[in-house]
């Protein structure tokens, strides 16, 4: 390898290669005064470098990111080759929309040139960070509708461009309590070794010892990591991994738990937790976003009362599906208006609850069950191989309603009327959803016609 010639060394030089480069420099003492600055650093931030070196930094950043960047100075130097950038917001003068407030997000990085006597400067870099693009194009994704997976994609891949010796993936919680792996690469999710489904989770992992705090950090090594993680953390030279739950309003579990795994060991530092924080506010916004959208379909297509799906959702289904053979069951309930009669709305609704748990055991695999409303189920059976499919599905039903009900000491009989429409996808390409409903529907009085408790195939 060439030697570097030793003027490019020569104070005028190394000066001039700071000024002309497309990064901004800044020198600082041990107690954040600035000496001198990079003729790049007023092209890039509008600074005045006549009255700069009489400033303090916190003159100039942020009030909130002043913690981390002193942090940050005061932290052991682990070599320049390993030190880690922070993003902060930094004061501009400059007249530019894309300032936020008047300030800039700036990528820094800094190398500490002081001697053991504290004499001598930081040497801090700095360039401009996308953070306001970032936001942009995130909320674009977000308010075109995009699935949670595709937020994340974007989040965990900024995330990672940070650093070469890590990578994060996004751990879900479900209303079960189960975790929901997302990778950043869905077509690894279930091969790649690092990729953890939720059946594989143990105990006394990591990701359910952070599910019981929302405010508990984890670093872990691979030694501590139960098989088969820790010996495939092992395998790709994972030094440490570090757990981060994603708080849920209201909540005493998290929403999800950012796993960051790591090259090197140690825990997090000042700027690795203000990388963390920035993506955990990305991702809690990707996250609360989807269950508000989730709420909203569950309120748009569900029957609040059973938790079925409602009238809305069965036509959405029915005209969607293209199955070659399929059909709609009609249940009505026979001498249901008895119940109400007798013992009141509220027993009346605890019953259909009922009657509702009953229908959902007695239904396909795949078959979907919906209440129309007052004491009205109705069924749809996609692909099915003959009509026989949909009368054993009828069959079901009405035995199920055979055992009486009982509420609060007091047994209620209540059975069943079904009519059965089968439709092939030709038939229900070229007739209203509610002409096949209609069939259905006549098909159920035939079998309230002959004698109740029973199903008729029109």
């Amino acid at each position: 390898m060439a030697e570097i010639p030793e003027r490019l060394f020569e104070r005028e030089v190394v000066r001039r290669l700071l000024d002309d480069s497309p990064l901004l420099f800044v020198a600082l003492t041990g107690d954040g005064h600035i000496t001198w600055a990079s003729d790049s650093t007023r092209r890039t931030l509008g600074w005045d470098l006549d009255v700069l070196p009489s400033s303090h930094i916190s003159d100039l950043v942020h009030p909130d990111d002043l913690e981390s960047v002193a942090s940050t100075m005061t932290e052991d130097t682990r070599g320049a080759w390993e030190r880690e950038s922070m993003v902060v917001r930094v004061r501009t003068g400059l007249a530019d929309d894309e300032d936020l407030d008047g300030y800039a997000h700036l990528e820094f990085g800094g190398l500490d040139l002081r001697e053991p006597d504290g004499s001598g400067v930081y040497l801090v870099w700095g360039r401009s960070f996308e953070t306001t693009t970032r936001l942009r194009v995130f909320m674009a994704t977000l308010a075109a509708g995009a699935p949670l997976d595709e937020l994340a994609d974007q989040v965990l891949s900024w995330f990672e461009a940070t650093s070469a010796e890590q990578r994060a993936d996004l751990l879900v919680r479900n209303e079960d309590g189960t975790y929901q792996h997302i990778s950043r690469d869905p077509a690894r999710a279930n091969t790649e070794v690092l990729a953890w489904p939720t059946e594989r989770f143990v105990p006394d992992g990591p990701w359910l010892a952070a599910d019981r705090s929302a405010t508990l950090q984890l670093e872990l090594a691979p030694g501590t990591l139960a098989d088969p993680i820790g010996s495939a953390a092992r395998k790709r030279d994972i030094e440490a991994l570090w757990v981060v739950p994603i708080p849920a309003p209201g909540s005493v579990h998290p929403a999800a738990l950012l796993t960051v795994w790591r090259e090197n060991s140690g825990p997090p530092g000042a700027t690795h937790g203000r990388r963390i924080e920035t993506a955990m506010q990305f991702l809690r916004l990707a996250l609360d976003w989807h269950a508000s959208r989730a709420a909203l379909v569950r309120a748009a297509t569900t029957d609040p009362l059973t938790g079925l799906a409602n009238r809305a959702h069965l036509a959405s289904s029915i005209e969607a599906d293209r199955s070659p053979l399929a059909a709609v069951l009609l249940c009505d309930l026979d001498d249901f208006k008895v119940v109400n009669d007798r013992h009141g709305h509220l027993t009346g609704d605890r019953v259909l609850a009922e009657v509702a748990a009953r229908l959902s055991d007695a239904v396909r695999h795949g078959d979907l069950l919906a209440r129309l409303g007052g004491d009205e189920f109705a069924v749809f059976c996609p692909g099915l191989t003959s009509a026989a499919d949909a009368e054993r599905v009828a069959d079901r039903i009405v035995a199920s309603l055979d055992v009486p009900f009982e509420v609060e000491g007091t047994r209620h009989r209540v059975g069943c009327s079904v009519g059965v429409a089968v439709a092939t996808l030709a038939d229900r390409a070229s007739s209203e959803i509610d002409h096949l409903l209609g069939t259905a529907d006549r098909a159920m009085y035939r079998a309230k016609g002959e004698g109740k408790g029973r199903w008729h195939r029109a």
